[in-house]
Order: C-alpha cells, then structure tokens, then sequence
C-alpha cells in the first residue's frame, strides 16, 4: 500500500476502488482498453497490464482497510541542518 493513498479521504478511495474494479472486471470480459482518470493522475489499462491493475486495487483496498483501523499518516519531523551529523 501507497502511504500516500492515507492521505485521502476515505470516500475518495472507495470512488477510486469502485473505477478500479469496474475498469478490471471491463478488462477481465473483453475489454482491450479500460481508462482510469483522477484529479492528479490518468492510467489506461490494457487486458496485459492487468496484473499492475490488480496490484493497484490491492493498494487501494490496503489503505480503505487502514483507515478504517483508524491509521493516519505520521506526521514528518523538521529537518534541522547539522544537528546529529
């Protein structure tokens, strides 16, 4: 799982699972192309990337089930030149 995909809202990943697997099963019956497109990205996928679909639903599928464990993303300490070099 991205960490990056934590600092979603929830609903957004949901969306973004739902295009996935609607874009696979599309792929999986017939389909030669599927088109994903999101606010900062577009994939298209063709039936011999479908295995990279998969494991881009599996990253999905992580991050819904982490923050539905109530994961967050940590927050990122300063960064001060010099000390502990």
């Amino acid at each position: 799982m991205e960490t990056s995909l934590l600092s979603l809202p929830l609903p957004t990943l949901q969306t973004w699972l739902t295009e996935a697997m609607t874009a696979r099963h599309e792929l999986a019956t017939g389909s030669r192309v599927s088109y994903i497109a999101h606010h900062t990205t577009a994939r298209t996928y063709k039936s011999s990337s479908i295995t990279e679909l998969d494991g881009y639903i599996a990253s999905l599928q992580g991050a819904i089930q982490a923050k539905l464990n109530g994961a967050t993303v940590a927050a990122r300490r300063p960064i001060h030149p010099g000390v502990g070099y």
